[in-house]
Parts: C-alpha cells; sequence; structure tokens
C-alpha cells in the first residue's frame, strides 16, 4: 500500500488547525452537557408516567422539543467538527478546490445551528414566560414586557444569525442577542419567584400544614435555575471580549455549554415537578385550596 506525504507551510496548516481545535474543545463539551441532558429528560419522562402527575402536559411537550432540538443541534455539532477536520487534512493536501467546497459546507451548517440554538432559546424562555402566567394566575398584563422583550432577544438572535453565518463577510454581534436573553430570563425568573414567595407567606399564614417551608424551596429553585442560564451567558459574553489564552478556552467552554444548558434548566424544573408529585404536591393542593394561586406544576387548560 503506497503512502503519500505532503509538504504544507507552517502557517497554513497552523491557521487550519488552529480554526478546528476550539470546534472540537466545543464539541467534547457539549457532548457532557447533552449527555447530562438526556439522563435528566429520562428521569423526568419517567416521573411524569410512574408518578402520574397531571396537568402538564405543556411542560412535558416543551421537553420533548427540547430534547428534539438539542439532539440535532448536538449531530450538527459532531458533522461540522468532522467537517472541520477533513478541512485540515485538505489544506496539508493542498486540495484548494475540495477545500473551498468543505468551507462552504461548514458555513451552512453553522447557519442551521444558529437558528436552531435561536428557536431553543425562543421556545425555554417562551415556557418560562408561560410559567410566569400561570404563577400569577393566568393574568396576561404580567408577561406583556417580557413577551416584547422575548419578541426583540428573538428578532435579534436571527438577524445576527443570519448576517454572520449566509451574508459572507458581514458582522453582527450576536451578544446583544445574549443579553436580550438574560434580561428576558431574569425579569421573568424575578417575576415568578416573587410570586411564589408572596403566595407562600399567605399560604404560612393562613395553613399549619407541616412543609409549608418547601415555597420558600420552590423560590430558590427558580433563582437558581434562572441564574444558571443568567451565568453561562454572561460568562460567554464576558469571556469573547478577551483575546487572551485563557479567555479563549473559557469561551469555548460557555459555547460548548450554551446550547445544552438551555435546555438543562427548564429540564432540571421538570424533573423537580415529577419528584414533587410523590412528596409535595399533596400539601400544596390542600394548602391553596381557598387561595388564588396555581402550583408549579403548571396545570394547562388542555
Amino acid at each position: 500500500m503506497e503512502s503519500s506525504s505532503y509538504t504544507v507551510d507552517r502557517t497554513t496548516f497552523g491557521a487550519s488547525w488552529g480554526q478546528a481545535t476550539p470546534v472540537l474543545y466545543e464539541t467534547a463539551i457539549e457532548l457532557v452537557f447533552y449527555m447530562i441532558f438526556v439522563a435528566m429528560f429520562a428521569l423526568a419522562s419517567y416521573l411524569y408516567h410512574h408518578n402520574k402527575v397531571t396537568g402538564i402536559r405543556i411542560l412535558l411537550y416543551s421537553t420533548t422539543a427540547m430534547f428534539i432540538l438539542g439532539t440535532i443541534q448536538m449531530a450538527l455539532k459532531v458533522v461540522i467538527a468532522v467537517v472541520l477536520v477533513r478541512m485540515v487534512r485538505l489544506a496539508v493536501e493542498g486540495n484548494s478546490l475540495a477545500l473551498v467546497r468543505n468551507a462552504f459546507i461548514h458555513n451552512r451548517l453553522v447557519f442551521v445551528r444558529y437558528l436552531l440554538l435561536t428557536t431553543n432559546n425562543a421556545l425555554t424562555d417562551s415556557l418560562f414566560m408561560y410559567r410566569c402566567y400561570v404563577v400569577w394566575g393566568r393574568t396576561i398584563s404580567v408577561i406583556i414586557l417580557p413577551g416584547a422583550s422575548l419578541a426583540v432577544t428573538t428578532a435579534l438572535g436571527y438577524f445576527a444569525t443570519y448576517r454572520n453565518n449566509y451574508l459572507l463577510g458581514s458582522t453582527a454581534y450576536p451578544e446583544i442577542a445574549f443579553i436580550m436573553s438574560v434580561a428576558t430570563n431574569s425579569t421573568l425568573t424575578i417575576l415568578t419567584a416573587g410570586r411564589m414567595w408572596w403566595v407562600g407567606r399567605e399560604v404560612r399564614r393562613a395553613s399549619t400544614l407541616p412543609g409549608t417551608r418547601n415555597y420558600n424551596t420552590a423560590v430558590v429553585m427558580i433563582l437558581e435555575s434562572g441564574a444558571l442560564y443568567s451565568l453561562c451567558v454572561i460568562g460567554y459574553v464576558v469571556s469573547g471580549a478577551f483575546m487572551n489564552t485563557s479567555a479563549v478556552i473559557i469561551n469555548n467552554i460557555f459555547i460548548g455549554a450554551l446550547p445544552q444548558v438551555v435546555n438543562i434548566v427548564p429540564t432540571l424544573i421538570a424533573v423537580r415537578v415529577g419528584i414533587s408529585r410523590g412528596v409535595e404536591a399533596r400539601w400544596i393542593d390542600r394548602a391553596t385550596a381557598n387561595l388564588t394561586f396555581t402550583s408549579i406544576r403548571m396545570r394547562s387548560a388542555v
């Protein structure tokens, strides 16, 4: 079997490998978070059926849609990594025509993936907004501002994706869309947690049932869940502002984590809801029977 040897300029190889290496890191990190997401999704699905949780169809459908989107994004990330490694080989071989063709394929794959990420983020924030709407007794006025913020965030995300990945040579700043997403998520978290805290105080006044402190646990859960995604986005934006090696590595970690963290956060809530059906929900139903409040199980109208 004949072997081939190639001579390639050090600068050319360095540029090609330098482009592929971060994506390989990101792919490995995202794969770890994806496995966490898959495990949590499987656990949530099991708890729904085992504990016979009712009134959570929207939560179930949403997490299923997130699982589909997250899986497609993970598959695309692996394909993108493979294409980049192939581009390194083509650069070594000096096959310019094939290199250009693969670069085009890479750009289109990245374009599709960012479209899916923007859609995924919109779905997650929509679920948070629905939870806020339910917790506030289905008061539509409460979600007008977050809804407008979500619409702007989604529009900016699609615009930045189109400019950066489809119009070659154009530049937009996707960080703006991420910052808007943090603002939207934080607003929904504060509104939901504030309402839960207020109702928890009313429950403690009106009921002597044991375990009413679990309302405080719900508030902590909401705050922690919202903070997890927000901190991840903030870390991505801040690390991306620096050009040193350490900042680039940290930025790669956040880039790899973000597409799956956006799904892990609501799935974590789904797991908590499934668990609470067996150990917490009974006293919640009794304690709130005479109060205008909808429990964290997000009772849907369907």
